[in-house]
């Protein structure tokens, strides 16, 4: 039951992650690619902690003796959903910006 899902978020991860990694470092000078890519890893793997963390703790707080877990997943999806329209349009607004 967890397989599409699973096999869903891995196909989108492997085809943005080497295209998030190509826009960061085109900007960063030859001799400096070990630390822009150092930096773009460290950076990736403390924003999914973060996440992780942030997402866990919207999860739990609505899943409570009034709530059912069933209402704390679509109170948690609609977080994520929120803070996947909020990263578009600063993304779009950096895009105009340059």
């Amino acid at each position: 039951m967890l397989l599409p899902g699973m096999a869903l978020c891995g196909f989108g991860t492997g085809s943005q992650i080497p295209v998030m990694f190509r826009v960061v470092l085109s900007g960063v000078p030859g001799e400096f690619a070990g630390l822009g890519s150092g930096l773009m890893v460290t950076i990736q793997q403390a924003s999914l902690a973060v996440g992780a963390a942030l997402i866990g703790t919207v999860f739990l707080s609505l899943t409570g003796p009034l709530h059912g877990s069933g209402n704390a997943l679509a109170g948690t999806i609609a977080a994520i959903a929120v803070l996947i329209a909020l990263t578009a349009t600063l993304a779009t607004r950096a895009e105009l910006a340059d």
